[in-house]
């Protein structure tokens, strides 16, 4: 154990405080295609400024593409791809691009499974100083989301497992992770609206439901 004043900072950490400005702003859109089908597409854009320590300012932007159709009451499919890039200090930091695709299977009317596979592949500006620190790479991961609601109780439950795997160029960022999140959830007051009610608010704003 050792006091704050017996520590030297290294010397790559400055001390410095700064206020954070954060500015979020994003756009969508989407289309109905018939009865079961839509598309969809939308820009993101995300500013963290550190005024007093500017090199950590962050400007990320994001866009992507989607399409979802439902094949029938209980089954559905999603793609989406999408593309991400990252500045810190105004120097490119990092590019994503992405592939995910998922196909939902309903039960009934109290729960839903969901399989996803997204592909990433990441790139980042400049060379390392070793091969092996190269973290260049392409980032795979296979999920499940199940979920499953007790009306009677108003509970709500998610159960989703993600098993990753990142292949990077430099050995150093090669990883494999595996994730397990269980979430339960509770109404608490009815808000009174109808299921038809809300069937048709989520058909008006364009989305494709189940059944």
């Amino acid at each position: 154990i050792a006091l704050g004043s017996e520590i030297a900072l290294p010397a790559d950490i400055s001390g410095k405080s700064s206020v954070v400005l954060d500015l979020i702003a994003g756009a969508g859109y989407s289309r109905r295609l018939g009865d079961k089908s839509v598309f969809s597409g939308g820009y993101n854009l995300d500013i963290e400024l550190f005024p007093e320590v500017s090199d950590f300012s962050m400007v990320d932007q994001s866009a992507f593409a989607g399409f979802r159709h439902v094949f029938s009451p209980s089954w559905g499919a999603a793609v989406q791809a999408s593309d991400q890039y990252t500045m810190v200090g105004g120097s490119g930091f990092r590019n994503r691009m992405g592939l995910r695709g998922s196909a939902k299977r309903k039960f009934g009317n109290r729960s839903t499974l969901e399989a996803i596979l997204s592909i990433f592949t990441d790139t980042f500006p400049g060379e390392a100083d070793e091969a092996r620190q190269d973290r260049d790479g392409t980032l795979s991961a296979l999920g499940l989301d199940y979920r499953f609601a007790f009306k009677r109780f108003g509970l709500g439950c998610r159960l989703l497992y993600v098993h990753s795997v990142n292949s990077a160029d430099g050995g150093d960022f090669d990883y494999a992770t595996e994730d397990l999140l269980l979430e339960i959830g509770m109404v608490l007051k009815d808000a009174g609206v109808t299921r038809e009610k809300a069937l048709m608010a989520l058909k008006a704003a364009g989305k494709v439901v189940y059944g």
